[in-house]
């Protein structure tokens, strides 16, 4: 099963990155934010359910970045140049 980079799809008690930047944007004030998962895990099968595991971290079940993972880096530490680009 594979989880498009492009954030097709959200859990229904979440948002999507973007909206959660645009919202961040918006009242400068807020001092963090929080996402759930940044691994993903086993259990929960979000958003297949004959999944065996949770797709929606950052970071996949071996420890590596997905390509989501860059994006929030580059909100995260923008001291620090970010450049990745997306698999077609």
């Amino acid at each position: 099963c594979h989880v498009s980079a492009y954030e097709l799809h959200a859990v229904d008690f979440g948002s999507s990155a973007e909206k959660v930047f645009a919202t961040l944007d918006e009242h400068p004030y807020v001092v963090g934010e929080f996402v759930w998962t940044g691994f993903d895990y086993l259990g929960e099968p979000t958003p297949y359910y004959s999944a065996r595991s949770s797709y929606t971290g950052i970071v996949d079940l071996a420890g590596f970045p997905k390509d989501r993972y860059w994006l929030y880096r580059s909100r995260w530490r923008p001291d620090q140049p970010t450049a990745h680009l997306l698999p077609h």
